[in-house]
């Protein structure tokens, strides 16, 4: 139950940040996460306070995935600026680097609070060019989700550096996202790939 039920959480946080978007009808990430937690165990017919309770605190406690630290150092050791773009708030961000252990080699926490709307907004893309201050081709993007790396060059409007980490997991296709040739090793990490593991 409760493996389904996380699922069905994920994805409704997903869907309702896709939809607040498209009606220009905000409300943070921890808001649309509660949201979603709500839906979830309705949808199952669970109705127990402390167990919502629970799972909330327990998204807070998220652990990264475990290359996520290694790569950092590798990257801060070759000069590489380092960031998360997310869709949480700046709150949950900050709290979620410590925790994980992670906030020493992260140069900016970039929340999409700023812009007041979700990705794949292309405001929210831009929020890394902007703090960067860099081109998008200067810039490598690392996420968890499938479709992440396609939607950096689709709302950057031009190709752009992108690993999708799911590429590497057996039975996941992969998407192939067009490259420039050269970079100046700046680096960007999505949420997925330098934040949580998925409950």
């Amino acid at each position: 139950m409760l493996v389904l039920t996380s699922a069905r959480w994920r994805s409704k946080q997903l869907e309702y940040t896709w939809l607040r978007s498209l009606m220009g009808c905000h409300a943070d990430f921890w808001q649309v996460t509660r949201d979603a937690v709500d839906y979830a165990l309705t949808r199952y017919q669970v109705s127990d306070a402390s167990l919502q309770r629970d799972l909330l605190e327990a998204y807070l406690r998220l652990e990264c995935y475990p290359e996520v630290p290694d790569v950092l150092r590798h990257l801060k050791r070759r000069g590489c600026r380092t960031a998360v773009l997310s869709n949480a708030t700046s709150v949950m961000l900050t709290d979620a680097a410590e925790r994980a252990g992670i906030a020493q080699w992260l140069d900016h926490l970039i929340s999409a609070e700023a812009v007041g709307t979700f990705k794949p907004d292309p405001r929210v893309y831009r929020l890394a060019v902007e703090t960067l201050r860099v081109e998008p081709g200067e810039i490598s993007f690392q996420t968890s989700n499938a479709w992440g790396g396609v939607w950096v060059s689709v709302c950057l409007d031009q190709p752009s550096r992108a690993t999708t980490r799911k590429a590497a997991i057996p039975g996941c296709r992969r998407i192939e996202v067009p490259r420039r040739a050269s970079g100046s090793g700046r680096v960007i990490a999505s949420p997925g790939a330098a934040g949580k593991r998925r409950v």
